[in-house]
Order: structure tokens, then sequence, then C-alpha cells
């Protein structure tokens, strides 16, 4: 169709691409509309002229995605709208490009522009900016057996067949009077799919099974609990302005919180588990008291002969101080106590999230620490750590069996982020025990299953329980990491050159 003879039932498509695009965001995206939205709106890109196209889809797209995905930004309204903007600008690039491009690209190629500009534009923005890779498409698919191709490509490749499945559709609606093309075009599709549904129900139902299973619990504290904690951020922030920092106010209710985990703790140790983990920032301590209270954790581990993973802040004596000063002044730790009561290993968190975690959190070294017992290996990282696939690939790198990923959410983001970790664990063929403050706590294995979930908003403090297989399984984006993403940077840099050398030529 000719982008000169637009007429205005073109923009119906765009309409509908605004309507399904507002389904496939948020907190619970579905996933019909995850994968037509791409079509929908790349089919008005193809009917109106590229520039045009932009100028109308950027403040559509942008307003849709302001409304989808309220309350999910902890940034302030102002920054989370032009943030929202800029990313809306640069999802709107590999658009751009195909109704530019397309039309002069070897028809054996036409359907790759798309799909690898998408790939390349979600790679740029999870590297230019601190929101890893938040907000990626490919975190709307559920379906169990078409996740298991991330074990492989990492998210990039479930995100490349999003976009080409809507380029596919797009050649398939401009060839439907083409019956000849049409067949070739849906046998070509159809392979595929069937190549990576195939590989996912192997992977599914013919892995290995771990011969080793470990009893596993986290710890969610109830909405009481978090509001004191809470109170406490508040008291620390306050003493900025007023001036006034009495420590000893903070200091029992923290001390009080940490008793009250470690009797929680125990309890389900006495019950027959093996390991139990806090969420993220269960509880505060100060500094100095540090060392006193993970020697009472570590005594409590060796008496009831169980693993304990402490999810604290670390608050430095010099707090206020430092908050006057507009310095970090806190560490967020996952710290691991073995059975004999001797501490496995301490890990701070590293990635940290915009806003004021960033600007109140002493940062990490960045290395995911292990335990190797006589039988498997346990890592860990914190809540928004699991944002990021290449960082958490070391937990794969190093074998490990358990992967550890104590959070704290926010009701708006609770399902999502939950599913981010869950496809960590695929990548790196890891069982994952995720305890979540006030979000999803999940347990699942090495190929994604779910065994166990609490939703900590509706449960009112009561722990997870989950029997976990501990056997790592090797997976091929272990060894080969993100190489899909730079499959289709470099493919997409080719195609541009190789349709505009074609269209040099037809002019």
């Amino acid at each position: 169709m000719k982008h000169e003879k637009t007429s205005v039932s073109a923009y119906i498509w765009l309409i509908a691409a605004v309507v399904i695009l507002f389904f496939a965001g948020g907190d619970r995206p579905l996933e019909i509309a995850v994968w037509l939205s791409p079509f929908l709106l790349l089919r008005f890109f193809r009917e109106v002229k590229p520039w045009i196209a932009l100028l109308f889809a950027l403040p559509c797209v942008s307003a849709v995605t302001l409304l989808a995905d309220r309350g999910m930004s902890p940034l302030p309204l102002s920054i989370f709208i032009s943030v929202t903007v800029i990313n809306s600008a640069i999802a709107l690039i590999p658009y751009f490009l195909d109704g530019l491009l397309s039309r002069a690209s070897p028809s054996a190629v036409r359907t790759l522009l798309f799909p690898s500009a998408a790939v390349a534009a979600e790679a740029f923005l999870a590297s230019q900016f601190s929101g890893g890779t938040w907000g990626n498409p490919a975190y709307g698919i559920n379906n169990l057996t078409l996740l298991q191709l991330v074990s492989v490509t990492g998210i990039w490749g479930l995100l490349f067949l999003i976009y080409w499945t809507a380029s596919v559709g797009n050649e398939i609606w401009e060839h439907r009077h083409h019956l000849g093309f049409i067949r070739k075009m849906v046998t070509t599709y159809f392979i595929v799919i069937m190549v990576i549904y195939g590989f996912g129900q192997w992977r599914l139902y013919h892995e290995k099974p771990a011969a080793q299973m470990v009893r596993v619990s986290g710890i969610t504290p109830g909405a009481e609990h978090r509001a004191e904690m809470m109170s406490i951020f508040g008291k620390i922030f306050s003493s900025k302005r007023t001036g006034v920092f009495d420590s000893e106010s903070i200091r029992i209710p923290i001390q009080n919180s940490y008793r009250k985990l470690l009797a929680e703790s125990v309890k389900m140790a006495d019950s027959g588990v093996e390991m139990v983990v806090w969420p993220e920032g269960a509880t505060f301590l100060f500094e100095s008291d540090e060392e006193a209270f993970i020697q009472k954790a570590a005594q409590s581990a060796q008496e009831h002969n169980f693993y304990l993973g402490l999810g604290i802040i670390i608050l430095q004596d010099s707090c206020q101080k430092l908050v006057a000063e507009n310095q970090p002044f806190a560490q967020n730790k996952l710290i691991l106590i073995a059975p004999d009561g001797r501490i496995a290993w301490e890990y701070s968190k590293s990635n940290l999230a915009p806003g004021y975690e960033y600007a109140m959190t002493i940062r990490g070294d960045g290395v995911l620490k292990a335990l190797q017992t006589a039988n498997w290996k346990v890592t860990g990282a914190i809540c928004y750590d699991m944002d990021f696939p290449s960082y958490i690939r070391q937990a794969g790198k190093m074998k490990a069996d358990l992967l550890l990923a104590p959070s704290n959410d926010w009701p708006e983001i609770k399902h999502t982020h939950a599913k981010m970790a869950r496809l960590r664990a695929i990548e790196n063929g890891a069982s994952l025990l995720r305890p979540a403050s006030s979000g999803l706590s999940i347990a699942a294995d090495p190929c994604g299953n779910i065994v166990s979930y609490v939703d900590d908003l509706r449960s009112d403090g009561a722990p997870l329980v989950a029997v976990l297989p501990v056997g790592s399984v090797r997976t091929l984006y272990t060894l080969i990491g993100d190489c899909w993403k730079w499959v289709c940077v470099f493919g997409v840099v080719f195609l541009i050159v190789l349709s505009i050398v074609r269209r040099g030529k037809k002019t």
C-alpha cells in the first residue's frame, strides 16, 4: 500500500494498537495483547508515512504507557513522565525503520529487520538507563514452554520472537491475495515455532531430575512489621529537617523485630525446614550492633541445625550526619549462615533502584558469593539485582544449584517482579527461592515451574514453604550469554545498510 494515498481508515490501526497496548502493559499484562499490539502498531506504520506515523504514535504510546504502568515506578511523577516519553520514542524506532526501509529489503530477509531493530532498541534501553530489563515485553509471556527459550538466548530470543511474529503477520496481511506467498510464510513460521516449542517441551519433561532436594522457607513479615520499618526510615530522613535524631528510640524497635524474625526462623527450622531466608531489608541494624546480633543468629542456626539467610539493612552509626550531607548511609545485605554457625558468605546489593535507594545505599562490589556444600552450591542476589540478566549470569557460570533472591516490592509491581526473577532461574538452570515483603514470594525449579508461592499482601505474614530440587541444569545461555542480542544489533546494522543501498540503486 502506498504511503501517499493514506486514508483515514489507516488510523484505525493506531487506535486498535493503543487500546491493545494498554492491556499489554501494567503489572498483569494479557499475553495475547503482548503478541498482538506490535502487529497492530506496525500495520499503522506501514500504511502511513513513517514521519507522520511517528508524530501520531509517540504521544499515544507515551500516554497509554503512563496510564497502564501507573504506580509501577518509584520515580517522581515529572521524571517518570520524561523517562516514559524517551523510552517510548526509542521503542518506536524499529517501527519507523521498518516503515522507511522494509520495502527496499530483500524479500528473503524482510521480516528480520523489525525484530532485530526491536531487540537492539531494548538492548540500548537496558544499557543506557538504570532500569535493567524493566519494561521488556518478553516478561509479558506466561507460556512456560516458550519461556524455556531463554535458557538458550536469554530474554532477547523471546523478544525477537514476539516482534518477528508481528513482522510475519504484516507480510501475510499485505500479500493476503497471494496464496503461494502466504503458504511459504506460514510454513516457515510454523517450523520455527514448532522447533522452539519442541525444545521447551523436551526441557520441561525430559530434563534429568535432581537427586537432591532441600526443604526451604521464606519468612515474610506482615503489614504491622512493614509499617514499623517504614516509620524508622521516616525518623532517619526527618532528622535532616529537624536536626533531632534519637538513635535509642530507633534501636529498641529494631532489636524487637530482629528477635521476632529469629524466633520465627527457629520455629520453621524445628518443623523440618533446612533453610530459612528473610526478605530484603526485613529489619535494620546499626553498624555497631551488627556483630553481636549476627552472632545470635549464628548461634540459633547452629543449635537448630539449619541454613539462615538474613536480609538486613545495616545503618551507619553516623547516619544522621550522612543524611544531612546527602551521602549514602546504609548497606543492603544478604548474609548466609551455615548450620555449623559460621558465616558462609555476605553479599551487598549492587544494582540500586532509582530514587531513594540509589541515594541512601552504599553499593556492593558486584560479585555474587557462593557456598559449596557436599551436595549443592547456593548463591544469592537482592531484589533489583534480578532485573539484570547479565549480572545474574554469574550464578549460572558458577554452576549454582540454588539462587536466593530476597526482595521488597509494592502492590503495583508484585507480579511483574516475580516473573522477572523466575526467568533468571530458567536462564541459569538454578532453583529459585524469592521471599518478598509487600510482594509475591515464590519458589521455582530450574525450568521455572512454580513450586510454591505466597502473596505477602494477603497472607498476613504467612511463611513460604517449599521443597526444591538442588541440582543445577546447564544452559546454553550460561555459556554464550547475550550473544543473541549482539547478533540482532549487528544484524540490524547490516540490514539497514543493505536496504539503503538497494533503495539507492532503484532511484
